[in-house]
């Protein structure tokens, strides 16, 4: 899977650190532990592939509500990245 154009780690950290400045500490959190699930060589591959498309969202600028908007705007990251957390809490350690 060719991954790369929609998900990068460079691109993810850029993300964190700018989320990080704007937004609470629980969606980073999940994102952070959604990224190191990901690198657990225990993790299945569909699983990594949910992941990636969780953070994928959680990096992509354009989004279902906009991350400028006060309040909501990470409202749907948090949404896509806790339900990611949800479907792979197995392979979490």
């Amino acid at each position: 899977m060719r991954h790369e154009k929609y998900y990068s780690d460079s691109n993810f950290w850029d993300k964190v650190k700018n989320v990080a400045k704007k937004a609470g500490k629980g969606l980073i959190y999940n994102a952070l532990l959604l990224y190191y699930v990901l690198q657990s060589p225990t993790t299945p591959t569909t699983q990594k592939t949910l992941i990636i498309g969780a953070l994928g969202y959680f990096i992509f600028p354009l989004d279902l509500v906009p991350d400028f908007i006060p309040i909501a705007g990470f409202a749907d990251d948090a949404t896509a990245l806790v339900a990611v957390i949800k479907m792979v809490f197995e392979n979490i350690t």
